[in-house]
C-alpha cells in the first residue's frame, strides 16, 4: 500500500495523522527496531521508537484495509412476510416503525456501502420506501435467504462491481450496528470464503437454549479470528472451555455467495436447519470474528417481538 511504501522510503504521510520520517533510512527491515524516527505534529518534531510508530502503522493499515473494502461492499437483508411462527411479522410495528425498517436503519449506519432489502411481497418494498430505503422485489418462490440474498445482488449490481456481499438477516432489529463492520475483519485472509461474527456465552441456560447456535471454533492467533468447523443447536463441543453463540451476520464473497446457492442441500444442513453447514460440508471455508458484545436475538415469535419493542423502547429512552 501506499503506506508501506511510505515506511519503506522513508515518509509516511497519513491525512489528519502525524508525518513520520525516518532518522536513517535503511531498506533492511531487520535495523528498523534499532532506529528512531524524528516526527513532525502541528509544527513540533518529536524522536518517536520504532515500536510507537509500528504500532501507528498497523492501526493506519487496518484503518485503510477496512475502508477499502467498504467501497466494495453491498449490504443486503432478505424479508419475506410467509413467516411460520409470526406471519407478517417484518411490517410488525415497533415504536411507530415497520421491524424491517429497525434492521434497515442499523444497516445505514453501519456505514459499508449501499444497503439493499431483498423482498418477497409488494408490501416490504412500500415500507421501505416509504422511509427512503432502496429494495428490490425477488421471486417469493426462493427456497432460502439466502438465495433471496443472491438474487438481489444480481438485480441491483448486475455488473458485479461490489466483491463483498453481506446478509444480514431481516428479523434482527436489536442489531448493534457498530458490529456489523467487524463480520469483515475475516477477510484478510484471502483463503476465506464467508465471514461471520460470534461473542463468548456467558449464561449457561443460553448453552442448553436450541434457539441459540453454537459454534465451534479453531482459533490459533490473536486477532479474534478463528476458523469455523461446524455448527449446532447442541453445546459444542464437549468439556471446559469457551463457547460461542453464533450472531446470523454473514460476509460473503461475491463469487463464493455464487458458488453456495449452487450447491446442493446436505443432510446436516437439513438435521440441524442450519443452511451455514451446506457450505463446510462442500469445502468451503467460514471464519468467524468473535467480539465482545450482547448477542442480538431473532424475532420469531409473539413473545420475541414483545422483548424487541422492550428492547428498543429502552435503547430510545438512552439516547440524548
Amino acid at each position: 500500500s501506499s503506506i508501506a511504501g511510505g515506511l519503506a522510503s522513508g515518509i509516511v504521510n497519513a491525512p489528519g495523522k502525524m508525518r513520520i520520517y525516518r532518522h536513517d533510512i535503511v531498506h533492511r527491515v531487520k535495523k528498523w527496531t534499532r532506529e528512531n524516527y524524528l516526527c513532525s505534529m502541528n509544527g513540533d518534531f518529536y524522536i518517536v521508537s520504532f515500536e510507537k510508530v509500528w504500532h501507528s502503522f498497523e492501526k493506519l493499515l487496518k484503518e485503510h484495509k477496512i475502508h477499502m473494502k467498504s467501497q466494495d461492499t453491498l449490504v443486503v437483508i432478505p424479508s419475506r412476510l410467509a413467516a411460520t411462527r409470526l406471519p407478517n411479522k417484518p411490517l410488525a410495528d415497533i415504536h411507530g416503525k415497520p421491524m424491517i425498517v429497525h434492521v434497515w436503519e442499523k444497516a445505514v449506519q453501519a456505514d459499508l456501502g449501499p444497503v439493499v432489502v431483498a423482498c418477497a411481497d409488494e408490501e416490504i418494498v412500500q415500507a421501505i420506501q416509504a422511509f427512503g430505503g432502496e429494495a428490490v422485489l425477488t421471486d417469493p418462490a426462493l427456497p432460502s435467504g439466502t438465495d433471496r440474498v443472491k438474487a438481489a445482488a444480481d438485480l441491483y449490481d448486475a455488473e458485479e462491481k461490489y466483491h463483498f456481499i453481506i446478509n444480514i438477516q431481516g428479523d434482527l432489529p436489536t442489531i448493534d450496528a457498530s458490529i456489523i463492520p467487524h463480520v469483515l475483519d475475516p477477510f484478510s485472509n484471502p483463503a476465506v470464503d464467508i465471514a461471520t461474527l460470534g461473542t463468548p456465552i456467558k449464561d449457561p441456560k443460553e448453552l442448553k437454549d436450541p434457539a441459540t447456535v453454537k459454534i465451534a471454533v479453531s482459533r490459533e492467533g490473536n486477532d479474534g479470528v478463528g476458523r469455523a468447523l461446524y455448527f449446532s443447536r447442541n453445546p459444542i463441543p464437549s468439556g471446559e472451555g469457551e463457547h460461542y453463540h453464533h450472531i446470523g451476520l454473514y460476509a460473503f464473497k461475491r463469487d463464493a455467495l455464487n458458488k453456495f446457492v449452487s450447491l446442493p442441500l446436505n443432510a446436516l444442513e437439513l438435521r440441524e436447519k442450519l443452511e451455514q453447514l451446506r457450505a463446510l460440508a462442500h469445502g468451503m471455508r467460514i471464519d468467524v470474528k468473535i467480539i465482545e458484545t450482547e448477542a442480538p436475538f431473532g424475532v420469531d415469535t409473539a413473545a420475541d417481538l414483545k422483548k424487541a419493542i422492550q428492547v428498543i423502547g429502552e435503547s430510545y429512552m438512552c439516547k440524548p
